[in-house]
C-alpha cells in the first residue's frame, strides 16, 4: 500500500515456533539409560517441525567421577549421549548433582569414596525391603571443598564450549534443587548442623565456586524450600521455607543468578493468584525478571491448556517438562493414563481436575500444550509495521520506520541490531545495513507486550546497482551477528525476511 511515496507493510504472526538463543522449550534427560539423538524414530512429534533446540543433561556426581580426581567425561549417561544432540545442532544444559533420585548407594549420588574419606553422610529409609537413600550433609567442609574442585573441573572442560548455553548448580540438595530431603523426619539433619546459617554458607560457597568455574556461561538456581522435612518438637530448629530464608533470592538475583522453578502442576501452598504455582514464585518472577532470566518446569505429566498463562504470568525465557522420567519423558506422551496421577490424587486432588480430567486420552492435546508453550517462552519479536520510502537515493539517507511487538513472556535481554537488506529477483542479497535501535537504544528493554517504534536511516552505497529489489528486514545479535528468526513466513538462512518491492535510484 503507498501512500505519498511511502509503501504502507502490515505483517501477520506467523503462529510458528521460533528457535532463537536464550530462550524456548527444552528437552531434559535425568537419572539414568540416557537416548542419544540418533536413537530416537524420525517421526517423533517434536522432532519435525521441530519444538526445539535446546536440551538439558544432568548426571550423579558418582557418574562423572568414580575415582577421586578421574572424570569419565565420556560416559554414555554424560558425553557419550550428549554429543550426539550437540553434532544434531542441539544447545546443551548442564547440571551435575551431588543427590540424584535414588541416593549413593544407588549410584545416584555424591561418590562412596567421598564418603571413605570422611565426608559425613545421613541414610534415610528407602523402598520398602531396598538400600537405604544415601544422602550427604551439603554443609560438610570436606563435601563442600570436592564440589568445588568439580566445579572448577566442569568449568575447564565446559567454559569455553559454545554449545553449552548454561550451567545449574546441583550440589545443595535433593534432586539438585534446593530441598536437603523429603517429607522424612528433620532430627537427624538438625544434628548434622542444619540451620539456615549452615545452609545458607553452603548456598555462597556453591554460588562462588561455580562464578569463578563458569565466568562465561549464565547460571541457574533451582528453587525450592530448605526442607520439606517433617517437625520435631524437641528440636529447636525446624523446617524452613524459602519465604522464611527471604535473604537467599535477592542474594542470588545480586550475584547474577538466573532462578528456576521446579514443580509446575499445582499451587501447593494455595497462596497466591496462580493455581499451579506458589506465590511466591510469581512474586519473585514479577520482582526479578528485569534483572535475571527465568526458567518454569512443568512437574506435571498432563499437559493441559489451562497452564500456558503461567508462562506469561512468570515472564519465563525457558520451560521444560519435568519428572525423573529415563530418556526422553516427550517420547512417552501418548502412554500416560490414569494410573501414573493416583500416587499424588491423594493431596492434590485439584491437579487432577484441572490436568487429567482435560487430556484423558487425548495426546494431541498434550502435544499442543508444549507447542503452544514453545511459542510463548522467551521473546517473540514481530515487525508488525513498516513504512518505508517506493523510491531511495544511493548515497542519500533515506527514513524507514518500523514498529515491533514482543508477543513472548519475556525480555530478550540481549543486543539485537535491526537490520534492512535489498534482495534481487532470486532472492539473493546485495546490500544489507545493520543498525542498533535508536529508541529506546537497546532491544533488551522491549518488554512482553510492549510496542516500540524506530526509525532507521538507510544510505545505500553507489556499488549498488539501479533497480528493483525486494526491502527485507531481520535482526542480528550485535554480540556475534548471529541472525534472529522472527514469527514471520519465510525468511531465509540468514534470517531475512522480504517485505515488499523498492527502487533504488
Amino acid at each position: 500500500m503507498s501512500e505519498n511515496g511511502t509503501r504502507r507493510v502490515v505483517t501477520s504472526d506467523s503462529g510458528e515456533i521460533v528457535l532463537n538463543p536464550g530462550m524456548g522449550y527444552m528437552l531434559i534427560q535425568r537419572g539414568h539409560n540416557k537416548k542419544r539423538f540418533d536413537e530416537l524414530a524420525r517421526n517423533e512429534w517434536f522432532l519435525a517441525p521441530q519444538l526445539c533446540d535446546k536440551i538439558i543433561f544432568d548426571v550423579p556426581w558418582s557418574v562423572i567421577e568414580p575415582e577421586e580426581g578421574k572424570y569419565d567425561w565420556e560416559n554414555p549417561e554424560w558425553e557419550g549421549a550428549m554429543q550426539s544432540w550437540i553434532n544434531a545442532g542441539y544447545k546443551v544444559g548442564i547440571q551435575v548433582r551431588g543427590m540424584g533420585c535414588r541416593g549413593t548407594l544407588l549410584n545416584d549420588g555424591a561418590p562412596q569414596w567421598l564418603f571413605d574419606r570422611g565426608a559425613k553422610y545421613i541414610d534415610e529409609p528407602g523402598a520398602p525391603g531396598g538400600v537405604p537413600m544415601r544422602y550427604p550433609v551439603y554443609w560438610d567442609r570436606l563435601y563442600l571443598e570436592k564440589s568445588r574442585e568439580l566445579a572448577f573441573a566442569l568449568g575447564e572442560r565446559y567454559n569455553g564450549n559454545p554449545a553449552v548455553e548454561m550451567v545449574f548448580p546441583g550440589f545443595l540438595g535433593h534432586y539438585g534443587e534446593m530441598h536437603i530431603s523429603e517429607h522424612t523426619p528433620i532430627r537427624p539433619w538438625v544434628e548434622a548442623g542444619f540451620s539456615l546459617a549452615t545452609y545458607t554458607a553452603a548456598l555462597h560457597w556453591q554460588t562462588e565456586s561455580f562464578k569463578a568455574a563458569f565466568p562465561d556461561k549464565p547460571l541457574y538456581q533451582e528453587l525450592g524450600n530448605l526442607s520439606y522435612n517433617t517437625p520435631d518438637p524437641d528440636c529447636e530448629t525446624g523446617p524452613i521455607s524459602i519465604v522464611q530464608a527471604r535473604e537467599l533470592v535477592p542474594y542470588l538475583v545480586s550475584q547474577g543468578i538466573n532462578l528456576k522453578y521446579n514443580g509446575l502442576g499445582a499451587n501447593w501452598d494455595r497462596w497466591g493468584e496462580d493455581p499451579f504455582m506458589e506465590g511466591w514464585y510469581v512474586d519473585y518472577c514479577r520482582a526479578y525478571h528485569e534483572w535475571v532470566k527465568i526458567i518454569v518446569e512443568n512437574i506435571s505429566t498432563f499437559h493441559a491448556p489451562c497452564e500456558l498463562e503461567t508462562l506469561r504470568r512468570c515472564h519465563a525465557s525457558y520451560t521444560n517438562r519435568g519428572g525423573e522420567r529415563q530418556g526422553v519423558p516427550e517420547t512417552a506422551i501418548d502412554t500416560i493414563h490414569d494410573d501414573c496421577f493416583r500416587a499424588m490424587e491423594n493431596y492434590d486432588p485439584l491437579s487432577k481436575q484441572l490436568y487429567l480430567d482435560q487430556t484423558r486420552n487425548a495426546p494431541e492435546i498434550r502435544r499442543g500444550t508444549l507447542r503452544e508453550a514453545a511459542k510463548i517462552v522467551g521473546y517473540r519479536l514481530l515487525p508488525a509495521e513498516l513504512h518505508y520510502p517506493e523510491r531511495i537515493v544511493r548515497k542519500k539517507a533515506a527514513l524507514l520506520t518500523s514498529f515491533w511487538e514482543n508477543r513472548g513472556a519475556a525480555r530478550p535481554r540481549e543486543e539485537f541490531g535491526i537490520l534492512f537488506a535489498l534482495l534481487d529477483g532470486t532472492g539473493n542479497c546485495v546490500w544489507e545495513q545493520l543498525t542498533p535501535p535508536i529508541l529506546p537504544t537497546t532491544t533488551a528493554l522491549w518488554e512482553c507486550g510492549c510496542r516500540v517504534g524506530e526509525r532507521t536511516e538507510l544510505f545505500v552505497p553507489e556499488t549498488v546497482q539501479c533497480g528493483t529489489y525486494r526491502l527485507a528486514i531481520g535482526l542480528r545479535r550485535l554480540s556475534d551477528h548471529l541472525p534472529i528468526r522472527l514469527p514471520l513466513p519465510g525468511g531465509d538462512a540468514m534470517g531475512r525476511y522480504a517485505l515488499g518491492p523498492v527502487e533504488i535510484l
